[in-house]
């Protein structure tokens, strides 16, 4: 993959990828959401709006076997 919005495409594809549309806050919700994730085996996030910030934050990327493998390009 070429760059972070190919990964996403391709993370997105195979359900790997869930975009949080609700307001966020980094310091409160953010790092809780993505941690009860993870311990799930759950998605990747992307929190596309986060209180006071104008960047979107992209979480739990290589967290599973699965994500890690897709991103090496392995299957």
């Amino acid at each position: 993959m070429k760059s972070m919005r190919d990964w996403m495409e391709v993370m997105d594809k195979a359900g790997e990828l869930m975009r949080i549309h609700k307001e966020v806050d980094y310091h409160l919700e953010l790092g809780h959401v993505a941690t009860m994730s993870e311990q799930k085996l759950g998605p990747a996030l992307l929190f596309e709006k986060v209180k006071d910030h104008d960047m979107p934050v992209l979480t739990s990327t290589v967290t599973t076997t699965r994500r890690l493998a897709i991103t090496m390009g392995q299957p």
